[in-house]
């Protein structure tokens, strides 16, 4: 029996630039898809989404240039463009939080990912998966804990320390040093030591 087949061309959501690989749905008239896609972006983008699934934590723009900067993905100009197009294809939320402007993978994006994640290479999954591990501690803490510093006037700096819970600040201190040197210390120790200042604070103040 001869089946006329029908080719229908479907828009999908990493399509967002027509410049940019795409993946491209074949329907044939019987029901039978197969989806097909070329390397590029659209492969970048499917290397954030299934890293993003595999961290489980939402993360800045920054977070994302300073981890890519460190494992050479794609580079500072084709990740910006494609954490543009997942959030302009509804893949990628994003969100308000603690450290600013933060991507979160939602529903559309998971399920997408569930869809065309075999087309990862198996030796790139296995790299995603063990950087998100190796990642997620130090990603987590700058989640729970922040600090800034302003110069104010001359050898007057003023440090801000805060610590999170569920995206809330629950603990605050501010205080002025002398030197930036001293500013920049204590911004760099507050998020291994921020535990036991809170809870030297905390007894000196019910005793």
């Amino acid at each position: 029996m001869l089946f006329f087949v029908t080719y229908i061309l479907y828009l999908n959501i990493f399509l967002t630039r027509p410049r940019h690989a795409a993946i491209i749905g074949i329907e044939t008239a019987r029901g039978e898809r197969m989806a097909f896609f070329s390397t590029g972006m659209t492969l970048n983008k499917l290397n954030i989404l299934f890293f993003m699934r595999a961290l489980g934590l939402p993360m800045t723009p920054q977070q994302f240039v300073e981890l890519d900067a460190r494992e050479g993905w794609m580079g500072y100009f084709n990740l910006r463009e494609a954490l543009a197009d997942l959030v302009e294809s509804g893949l990628l939320n994003s969100i308000p939080s603690v450290l600013g402007e933060s991507y979160v993978l939602n529903e559309s994006g998971a399920e997408t990912l569930k869809q065309f994640e075999k087309r990862i290479p198996d030796s790139q999954r296995s790299m995603l998966d063990h950087t998100a591990k190796e990642n997620r501690e130090a990603l987590l803490i700058q989640r729970q804990y922040s600090s800034t510093l302003k110069k104010e006037a001359p050898l007057e700096y003023k440090v801000e320390l805060k610590a999170y819970e569920n995206e809330k600040a629950m603990f605050e201190l501010a205080f002025m040093v002398t030197s930036r040197e001293a500013a920049q210390r204590v911004c760099d120790e507050w998020s291994a030591k921020a535990p036991g200042v809170y809870h030297s604070v905390v007894m000196l103040l019910q005793s």
